[in-house]
């Protein structure tokens, strides 16, 4: 019961709230709106996801991969800041 640790009731219950927002249109009309003004939000929900963590692990690891890169060279320096 692997999952079941994973995903709580309160996780269930947000995906089930999203879902309806999805079915009911709502979020298509919220995201029509940020077109309609310029996209501000999607910009900055943009720049927040390119500094997480990930992103930050992501860039170098691709960035390594085209150069060829050993992959053990990739553990120098995850998680400094």
């Amino acid at each position: 019961a692997f999952g079941e640790d994973l995903i709580g009731e309160d996780v269930e219950a947000e995906m089930e709230r999203l879902f309806e927002r999805i079915e009911s249109g709502e979020f298509a009309r919220a995201w029509l709106e940020e077109k309609r003004s310029g996209g501000r939000r999607l910009a900055e929900l943009r720049e927040r996801e390119r500094n997480l963590p990930i992103e930050t692990v992501g860039k170098r690891v691709r960035e390594r991969s085209m150069r060829g890169a050993p992959s053990s060279s990739l553990r120098t320096g995850v998680g400094k800041k």
